[in-house]
């Protein structure tokens, strides 16, 4: 996938996806299993058809992976309210289907699965920790799925959010995943200007 070859990274996250739904389906009452399931489909979702990395332009079945591991996350979370870690997963997948969503025109879907970046949206987070970068994701898939529904006004003001809180996670200003960070943020600008 890092390779640019989202047909090639198919092939081998689906390899992976068939020893690894024989193990959850053998080993049933091992949450591991489930979890590790649910993170190859999105890997899959990612590789189908989400803006953000290499893929074979597939929405629908970017979608249907994103469901698939959203579902085995909410099981794993239902099962598990301490669970932090399915918790946290949930919001992710959750995040990434809706922009997928959002993206095929299924607006309605798109906000309901967004919901699910709530928890994350309303803390504050220390710097540099996972739940810092689970925020980071949730604002970014709140910016696209307001830019592609058409909320333009929006949109710019969870870019602000999110430049904001970027900027809060690095004390370091040369530090180059802000600086690529920020580029990006003035290229999400650009296409929301055009829009």
């Amino acid at each position: 996938h890092a390779k640019g070859d989202p047909t090639g990274c198919l092939k081998a996250y689906g390899e992976a996806e068939k020893i690894m739904a024989g193990l959850a389906t053998q080993f049933p009452d091992d949450a591991r299993y489930r979890r590790e399931l649910a993170t190859i489909d999105g890997w899959l979702g990612n590789a189908y058809g989400h803006h953000d990395y290499f893929n074979v332009e597939n929405p629908s079945a970017a979608a249907e992976y994103f469901r698939r591991a959203y579902r085995l996350v909410e099981q794993l979370s239902a099962t598990d309210p301490k669970n932090a870690q399915a918790r946290l997963d949930l919001i992710i997948h959750g995040g990434k289907l809706a922009e997928v969503l959002a993206a095929m025109n299924a607006r309605e879907d798109a906000w309901r699965y967004l919901k699910a970046c709530s928890p994350a949206l309303g803390k504050d987070l220390e710097p540099n920790s996972y739940y810092f970068r689970v925020k980071s994701s949730c604002l970014q898939a709140r910016w696209y799925v307001e830019y592609t529904t058409g909320r333009y006004a929006a949109a710019l003001r969870t870019l602000d959010e999110l430049d904001n809180f970027n900027q809060a996670s690095s004390s370091n200003p040369a530090d180059l995943g802000l600086r690529e960070t920020n580029i990006t943020s003035q290229m999400r600008r650009g296409v929301i200007y055009t829009a």
